[in-house]
């Protein structure tokens, strides 16, 4: 599952999101006692029916209804203790496709999963300035988030609120995340996105380095001006930082509607980075083989 976990992390990086529907499609048929198999298939479906603009409704509104389902079945589920608050990400994703589903012309009463959760209890209205969301791909592992403010302010989680109202979930130290950072009113300015690798119980010898993906949104729930953008980094080295995004607030509206998936030259950096962390673990690794051989 790591393996697959990994391109379809790279799929979304790449922006080919019906190819990474199916990849999550095979990483929930492996493992799924998993609550991110479920998770991770539903936000793929949910930018898939997005860049698709599917033109029939009752394909698109299908596509949407199978993203709500997996977001209520972790919502829902019974997980084991370390997944534990997955739900408010979870819940958070659910209700953003819910609110775009009836902004693209679904009936609410139809996409909402009024089986599994009681609208009246878990509906409510996804609206942020800043929301940025972490994952990874390798079991009993932590990676953290970290959002610098334009103030300067961190916020991770040694320091989950901030003055402007930043806040971050739940720190996942042995699972896969994610971590969250979201900030309604966040104010105009660059905040400054990164991934740091704190620690891992599990080494693997087939990709040899954690698989993070990170993504960010501005103006999340205003679904004419949202804004998207991903990136797939690699991390190998104990505490190690990278940054990953600069992303910018605006004050006001812009002059131009801006397309919902973005191209960052900030993400492709990011990428460049992680290749250098790939080749430098390799190096490492084939340094270790020659010194057993030598030994031997």
């Amino acid at each position: 599952p790591q393996l697959l976990r990994s391109l379809s992390y790279l799929l979304l990086h790449l922006g080919s999101y019906a190819s990474a529907v199916e990849v999550f499609e095979k990483v929930l048929d492996l493992v799924p006692e998993e609550p991110q198999s479920h998770l991770d298939l539903a936000l793929a479906l949910f930018f898939h029916a997005r860049q698709a603009r599917l033109v029939d409704s009752s394909t698109r509104n299908a596509v949407l209804r199978r993203a709500v389902m997996c977001c209520a079945k972790v919502i829902s589920g019974t997980w084991p203790a370390r997944f534990a608050e997955i739900e408010w990400p979870a819940l958070l994703a659910l209700n953003w496709i819910v609110s775009y589903s009836v902004y693209a012309g679904c009936s609410a009463e139809d996409i909402w999963p009024s089986d599994e959760l009681p609208v009246e209890k878990f509906r409510f209205e996804v609206r942020s300035n800043m929301l940025a969301w972490l994952a990874w791909d390798t079991d009993h592992t932590d990676i953290d988030l970290h959002v610098e403010e334009p103030s300067g302010e961190v916020v991770y989680y040694g320091h989950r609120y901030s003055k402007t109202g930043g806040r971050a979930s739940r720190d996942f130290v042995d699972g896969y995340g994610p971590e969250v950072y979201i900030n309604a009113d966040a104010p105009a300015g660059i905040y400054k996105i990164k991934a740091k690798y704190y620690s891992s119980h599990q080494v693997s010898v087939a990709t040899g380095a954690t698989c993070a993906v990170l993504w960010q949104v501005t103006r999340l729930g205003d679904f004419a001006r949202e804004r998207l953008a991903v990136s797939m980094v690699r991390l190998n080295r104990h505490k190690q930082m990278q940054d990953v995004f600069q992303a910018e607030v605006c004050e006001g509206q812009e002059g131009n509607i801006p397309a919902f998936f973005a191209k960052e030259d900030t993400a492709r950096a990011a990428s460049l980075a992680s290749v250098n962390n790939v080749l430098e673990a390799c190096r490492i690794h084939a340094s270790r083989v020659h010194a057993c051989q030598v030994r031997a």
